[in-house]
């Protein structure tokens, strides 16, 4: 995703806020106005007209300690480095009991789905649906044949199918 998408999701949906962190040094998170904003790794996507209130536990160091997943959407970007782009996530743990947080995840997909989706193959050429990929990542892949997208925790490598030979 490039920063139109990321700050997209900041403002797309009514009281939506990102957090940079799951840690604070007060009970209350920290809010920026979107994942542009954030300068870690990952942010957090709350809704808090959903989840009025974030669960914390209070650490031994004094600081408070939120959720990175259930009543918050977890967002962890891709990284590029050495010709590669390491996969980012987008994770929901939603029950299906939980009616209005399952709606919100499901905009958060539909506004996903809307700069991204599937289109990677793995180097044998099997499709890999399960990988999603912007634009940008797609165009910046195809610059070079020696790009590769690589699964963040495993060796597994995937191209773009236009790239197929």
């Amino acid at each position: 995703m490039n920063s139109r998408t990321h700050g997209s999701f900041g403002t797309q949906y009514l009281r939506s806020a990102s957090l940079t962190t799951t840690f604070w040094d007060s009970p209350q998170p920290v809010i920026v106005e979107s994942i542009d904003a954030c300068n870690t790794h990952f942010a957090l996507i709350w809704n808090p007209s959903v989840i009025l209130e974030l669960p914390t536990v209070r650490r031994s160091d004094g600081r408070y300690e939120g959720p990175n997943s259930g009543p918050v959407i977890q967002y962890v970007r891709t990284l590029k480095a050495d010709g590669l782009l390491r996969s980012g996530r987008i994770a929901a743990g939603v029950s299906d009991a939980d009616d209005h947080m399952l709606k919100f995840a499901n905009l958060v997909w539909q506004v996903l789905g809307k700069v991204a989706g599937p289109g990677l193959i793995t180097l044998e050429g099997e499709p890999a649906a399960e990988y999603w990929a912007g634009s940008d990542a797609m165009k910046w892949l195809a610059a070079n044949p020696r790009r590769r997208l690589r699964d963040r925790s495993t060796e597994t490598y995937y191209l773009p199918r236009q790239l197929q030979k």
